[in-house]
């Protein structure tokens, strides 16, 4: 069913497609618990309900990420320039769409009927190109349909796309229980359902997340943090990895299909076993007592699962089948880096909501935002780690401009980029009236114009070509947390995905600058110096170098708060 909707819709954008998909959610959910039923009977039908399930599941979480991945892994995996360019435009028709709906939208929210006509003749014309551009593509290339609203893989389907070090390990939850699948080469899918409620989970999540991102912690300025949730983190393992874990051996990479109950985990942070300092700093949560030095380098010798197995994110298993294709080749420089943008308030965390005004009065609350030095010494960092001439590949201060970012897209530079990287405050959307997108914030310009307002918006985003982009680092808060649409995946991750790069290194809370800074380098340097063909592996090696830091005043580190806030998303490999 949420195949069709998507392929005989193919020119209506995310949101359009998203409204149809939610009508068809529930009762396709309802057929995942019939199935998951089916599967556990032992009857001689429990196997093709088993696969049958795991399908029903991937077409569940089709959603407006899944359809942001494949359309990047499209424009990656056509030869046909002709065919590309026509799946450009139609990107393009889209982002101008959405523009004008904005336009109108602002002009109506003030009352202004000036132009109203003229706009709603633009946006005529513009849906009556985007009609006959996808027709077109659909005509001229067929499998763009399978790319667009791709054929759901079933369990054999993904395991011919793995190597035989790696795993898929797939959740969905229901009302009243969790299924799980562990697909891995040469085996048969191994499928199991834990009895616990959709609602007792996502408390579960939610308790942890807490003792993770330090939101809550009113001390946290004062450089105190709050202490983990180690019981909740050891019990999670229990319910979601337990289960298979003896089926875990030899698996390197471990790629996670979470459903948006569980996407807000970092599964690096559960912890695996009660030994080691578990028993203390259990103690140490149950009394909610602030970790002192010791305490916090004892998060370090914590068994984590982090420990066990490198771990990348994707929102469907058939996103592998576009991922997996040849990337092209070419990539002429190491890395593009934006950072420390000139803002004038004091220095602060990163992120926040995003502004409610355009124009002067947007320039002005963009200014006022709180100035993030550390950027530009993260930034310097990752330069050095990767082999690049910082004059050269960092836009920082004054330079790290929308129009900047633009004209480099514009030059082609972007689209020849091995790593490309923003380290600045990342800007959540439907928080405040007025610009409701997410955004990342650069340095306002004098005057706001329409080529440089001093956000890098979802739009803008979209119509970047990232194409050779190895690696995106958003280094900015709140760029994974989930957005006003509902999707795990921020706007801002579906944006980049959909700009052509294959991994996202991203934040999922506000991040600590020292720590950060140590990360991120120890990821580039791992992984452009030593070549390891897996990202999630330099991302894994990268969290345990911060840990083994951890003593004295950098004693913190070994806290999930400082190693866990980033992961990975895309391909891992």
């Amino acid at each position: 069913m949420q195949l069709q909707l998507l392929r005989s819709n193919a020119e209506l954008d995310d949101a359009a497609q998203q409204t149809l998909l939610r009508a068809a959610t529930m009762s396709l959910r309802g057929y995942v618990g019939l199935l998951a039923t089916l599967a556990r009977s032992g009857s001689a039908t429990a196997r093709e309900a088993t696969a049958d399930a795991f399908v029903a599941a991937e077409q569940l979480r089709a959603g407006a990420a899944q359809i942001a991945l494949a359309r990047a892994a499209a424009r990656l995996a056509t030869n046909d320039p002709a065919t590309a360019q026509l799946i450009r435009s139609q990107q393009d028709l889209r982002w101008r769409r959405q523009a004008v709906r904005d336009l109108m939208s602002d002009a109506y929210a003030r009352g202004e009927t000036a132009g109203r006509s003229e706009r709603s003749t633009v946006l005529a014309s513009i849906e009556l190109e985007l009609v006959a551009v996808t027709r077109q593509i659909l005509s001229t290339a067929p499998r763009y349909a399978n790319v667009v609203a791709p054929e759901p893989l079933d369990p054999a389907g993904v395991r011919g796309l793995l190597h035989d070090d790696e795993a898929v390990l797939t959740y969905l939850a229901l009302e009243d229980r969790l299924l799980l699948w562990l697909v891995r080469p040469g085996q048969e899918v191994l499928y199991r359902e834990i009895s616990v409620t959709r609602d007792a989970l996502s408390t579960a999540v939610a308790r942890l997340r807490r003792s993770l991102d330090q939101a809550d912690n009113p001390d946290l300025g004062g450089g105190v943090l709050t202490p983990f949730d180690v019981a909740g983190a050891h019990a999670l393992f229990g319910v979601l990895v337990g289960p298979i874990r003896a089926d875990l051996g030899g698996v390197r990479h471990l790629i996670v299909i979470p459903d948006e109950v569980l996407f807000p985990l970092p599964f690096a942070t559960l912890i695996t076993s009660a030994t080691g300092p578990y028993a203390a700093l259990a103690a140490l949560a149950d009394a909610g007592r602030a970790p002192g030095e010791a305490d916090l380098e004892a998060y370090g010798r914590l068994p984590w699962f982090g420990r066990d197995v490198a771990i990348s994110v994707l929102p469907t298993a058939t996103t592998l089948a576009g991922l997996r294709r040849p990337a092209l080749a070419g990539a002429a420089e190491p890395l593009l880096g934006f950072g420390d943008p000139l803002f004038h308030g004091r220095p602060g965390r990163r992120g926040g909501a995003v502004v409610a005004a355009r124009g002067a009065e947007a320039v002005a609350e963009l200014r006022a935002l709180p100035r993030l030095p550390g950027t530009r010494v993260e930034l310097e960092t990752i330069a050095r780690a990767v082999g690049a001439d910082a004059g050269t590949a960092l836009f920082l201060g004054a330079e790290a401009t929308e129009s900047t970012v633009k004209r480099l897209d514009r030059e082609g530079r972007l689209a020849h980029a091995r790593i490309v990287a923003f380290a600045t405050h990342g800007l959540t959307g439907g928080e405040l009236a007025g610009l409701a997108q997410p955004a990342l914030a650069l340095t306002p310009p004098e005057r706001a114009t329409d080529e440089d307002d001093g956000l890098l918006s979802l739009e803008e985003i979209l119509a970047l070509h990232l194409d050779r982009a190895e690696w995106t680092l958003l280094s900015a808060c709140n760029t994974a947390a989930g957005d006003a649409s509902g999707e795990a995946l921020s706007g801002l991750a579906r944006a980049f995905f959909f700009a052509g790069t294959r991994a996202l290194l991203v934040s999922q809370w506000s991040v600590d600058d020292s720590a950060t800074r140590e990360l991120v380098s120890e990821v580039f340097r791992r992984y452009v110096d030593e070549r390891t063909p897996l990202k999630a592996e330099a991302l894994r090696h990268g969290m345990l170098a911060l840990m083994a830091r951890a003593r004295g005043s950098t004693a913190y580190f070994a806290h999930p708060f400082a190693w866990a806030p980033f992961f990975l998303v895309g391909e891992g490999r």
